[in-house]
């Protein structure tokens, strides 16, 4: 019997970001090679589905009400809770706004770097704003901290 890579350590970052750095390695973007990077990647499939799950019942929403929120398809909202389908950067960023989290928070409380409330406020004021006014923004936020 083929012993597994992934040792008890990496399952309890795992379990509980989903996204982490190990020694000289980042899981998240490793080409699956054999059987315990192929592990490693459905463990954080199904790590961001907990996630995923957890905020969205927290909220007291259905798959149908986020989806429709998030203009996702229920159904793939159900495989990705499951574990079943990755979503894309474009689906995550759809999500973090429907939840009105910071994507961190999906992927995991050790993956965000700041005050969830600051950041998700934040969030909320940039959202479906131009590029060039959020970028006008950011320079009055940076000579206001000057």
């Amino acid at each position: 019997m083929k012993t597994s890579g992934i040792n008890e350590e990496m399952r309890k970052d795992i379990g509980y970001s989903g996204f982490i750095m190990s020694g000289q390695k980042s899981y998240h973007s490793l080409p699956i090679e054999d059987d315990s990077d192929a592990e490693l990647k459905n463990l954080m499939v199904k790590t961001f589905g907990r996630n995923l799950k957890r905020l969205r019942t927290k909220r007291s929403l259905t798959q149908e009400q986020l989806g429709e929120l998030a203009k996702v398809s229920y159904k793939y909202l159900g495989e990705i809770e499951r574990g079943e389908k990755n979503c894309t950067a474009r689906v995550l960023q759809k999500l973090s706004v429907a939840l009105e989290v910071p994507i961190c928070e999906i992927l995991g409380a050790r993956a965000c770097p700041m005050d969830n409330d600051l950041f998700t406020e934040l969030s909320r004021l940039f959202d479906g704003k131009k590029v060039q006014d959020q970028q006008k923004a950011v320079k009055l936020i940076r000579v206001f901290f000057e």
